[in-house]
């Protein structure tokens, strides 16, 4: 009997084909949770990388970037009304639950304290930077908290990069040199349009020349900053590995898909590490002076502006 992805690997007994997105994760239809959404996408993927390494490898890989689609598609608000819609649902507001701010999102997970969000906000205001900067530098939350918060407040998919397969198609239509400057990550292509991780939705210069360089329309997810650096580091270290293995491949019957994956799980972010420089040491003084100000609110603000004149001298 030839083999049911569907049926076989994620226990799905409908016999309609294709699925809807619902059903492809297994949710209720409509389900509005963003959690539940992202919960079961990634118990879904975690069963079909179970046969990644079988002989199954395309048929994983094709149904991996199945439900990238389809949480791509149920995470983003505009995007999910839309689709909703065409499946019958009369759609006339987001749900409420969606319409949060980012530091409403951090005090409803208690990330933060009221008291800590103050203190952070005056701050951020006070030195012109934004709360996410500071919340994140100051140690308060990580890197990765505060991009889930983001995508929270501004309705947008969260990605974990690690949990998904690298697209070389998408991938190798982009310079590297662009990934590298915009720090964002094609991740994969819903109904013609191109889904891509980035750090800040907010800062779109990056959107005309990646729209230009894959030829389609792009859709933003927000993804933390460290994890677009390691992404990217590996996709670059791979991508040199797959144009010097192209007779490998040929003699081993492996796709691109698959060597691109394999070598992008092998190769870690760039190690080399240079001495800090004057600036660096300083911005870290500033930062630091940064930390203590929220700890400890009868801290001098002087201290914080000192520091950062400096900082910003040295730069």
């Amino acid at each position: 009997m030839k083999t049911d992805p569907y049926r076989d690997w994620l226990r799905i007994e409908s016999e309609d084909r294709p699925l809807d997105y619902y059903a492809l994760l297994g949710l209720p239809r409509f389900t509005d949770d963003r959690d539940a959404i992202d919960q079961k996408f990634r118990n879904r993927s975690r069963e079909v990388k179970r046969y990644a390494l079988g002989p199954y490898s395309r048929l994983v890989q094709d149904l991996l970037d199945e439900l990238a689609q389809a949480m791509v598609c149920l995470t983003h608000a505009d995007r999910k009304a839309e689709y909703d819609e065409s499946l019958g649902r009369q759609v006339h507001e987001r749900p409420a639950r969606w319409i949060r701010s980012f530091e409403q999102v951090l005090l409803d997970w208690r990330a933060v304290s009221p008291e800590q969000l103050d203190r952070a906000k005056a701050l951020a205001q006070g030195l012109g930077v934004s709360l996410r900067e500071i919340v994140c530098r100051s140690g308060m939350v990580s890197q990765e908290l505060a991009a889930r918060a983001t995508a929270q407040a501004q309705w947008l998919p969260y990605l974990d990069l690690s949990e998904l397969s690298p697209r070389p198609d998408l991938l190798k239509a982009v310079p590297n040199d662009l990934l590298r400057k915009y720090q964002v990550f094609p991740v994969t292509c819903e109904l013609g349009v191109v889904v891509v991780a980035c750090a800040d939705p907010s800062n779109l210069a990056f959107e005309e020349p990646l729209r230009l360089a894959v030829g389609m329309p792009i859709r933003l997810a927000v993804a933390s900053p460290l994890a677009l650096h390691t992404a990217i580091d590996r996709w670059i270290a791979a991508s040199r590995s797959l144009a010097g293995h192209d007779e490998h491949r040929a003699m081993t019957g492996q796709s691109a898909a698959q060597w691109t994956h394999s070598a992008c799980v092998g190769h870690g972010a760039s190690t080399v590490v240079d001495q800090p420089s004057a600036g660096q040491i300083l911005r870290l003084w500033f930062w630091n002076a940064v930390e203590k100000s929220l700890s400890h609110p009868l801290i001098s603000l002087l201290v914080v502006t000192i520091s950062l004149a400096a900082a910003l001298a040295a730069t």
